[in-house]
């Protein structure tokens, strides 16, 4: 789903249950896709291409790892309690060591735990 905002709780529980939610605020993007217009989303590149034209977004780390994995039921279904102990590791280090973002090392666990869980997404 693209929209120009998300309320706070549908936001996380979309990456939550493995749904994309792009936040894009462009006039032009929504003059052109209207019904009918072909719209595509590159997620790795961050593209979104409508009317000939490409617009870009952001993806949180985490949300790319959540997403990825189906969901976070889906990862802690696979990993129990140890999830959670990773991530308050990351979180520890990342307040520690301010070089790199609490986001970057948190998304950083989730892929690490993640790696070998099934893609259930077409990427």
């Amino acid at each position: 789903m693209i929209a120009r905002s998300y309320a706070f709780i549908y936001a996380r529980n979309q990456a939550n249950n493995g749904l994309l939610g792009i936040r894009l605020n462009n006039d032009e993007f929504y003059e052109l896709a209207q019904e009918g217009v072909e719209v595509s989303v590159d997620i790795a590149k961050r593209i979104i291409s409508c009317g000939g034209k490409e617009f870009t977004f952001d993806l949180d780390p985490i949300e790319e790892a959540l997403l990825r994995a189906g969901g976070l039921l889906s990862v802690y279904n696979r990993y129990g309690t140890t999830l959670f102990r990773q991530l308050q590791q990351a979180a520890a280090a990342g307040s520690r060591h301010q070089s790199r973002g609490l986001s970057d090392k948190v998304g950083g666990v989730l892929n690490g735990l993640v790696r070998t869980v099934e893609v259930s997404q077409d990427w």
